[in-house]
């Protein structure tokens, strides 16, 4: 359990259920991640055009918005977050980001916090989208 003096040393699961890795649970149940580079199929997150599209929609979200950088217009911070999350998603599933903090968290924790400034979403948003165009080829 992940809790008390010794959390950020051991264990698997917190408190709430949810758990530190789930590879270290496949790990116990058997299941090991293919590491023979002859055979391991890498994952195409852009193939069907999901990464070219939700990077169009960004860059022109960024485009069409409000020029104060630190504010919103109505229905942007949804808009953002949702563009946000989308992009998360891809990096999750198409395995193209380290998941200590994993992007969809970053992307919870900002539809939290109602505070979070204009400026610091389109930040999430701008580096979300390099990172796949970095990871898909697509600069």
């Amino acid at each position: 359990m992940i809790d008390g003096y010794w959390n950020d040393v051991h264990g698997i699961f917190y408190p709430d259920g949810t758990v530190r890795d789930p590879s270290i649970i496949a790990a116990m149940m058997g299941c090991y991640r293919n590491r023979n580079t002859d055979t391991i199929v890498p994952e195409k997150p852009n193939r069907e055009q999901f990464v070219r599209k939700v990077i169009e929609k960004a860059a022109k979200y960024l485009e069409d918005s409000t020029p104060d950088a630190f504010a919103y217009k109505e229905n942007d911070r949804e808009e953002m977050l949702e563009i946000c999350d989308e992009m998360a998603n891809l990096l999750e599933a198409g395995q193209l980001t380290a998941m200590c903090v994993p992007p969809t968290a970053k992307v919870a924790a900002f539809r939290r916090n109602e505070s979070v400034r204009a400026d610091i979403i389109r930040r999430m948003m701008y580096d979300f989208g390099r990172m796949l165009k970095e990871e898909c080829m697509l600069l």
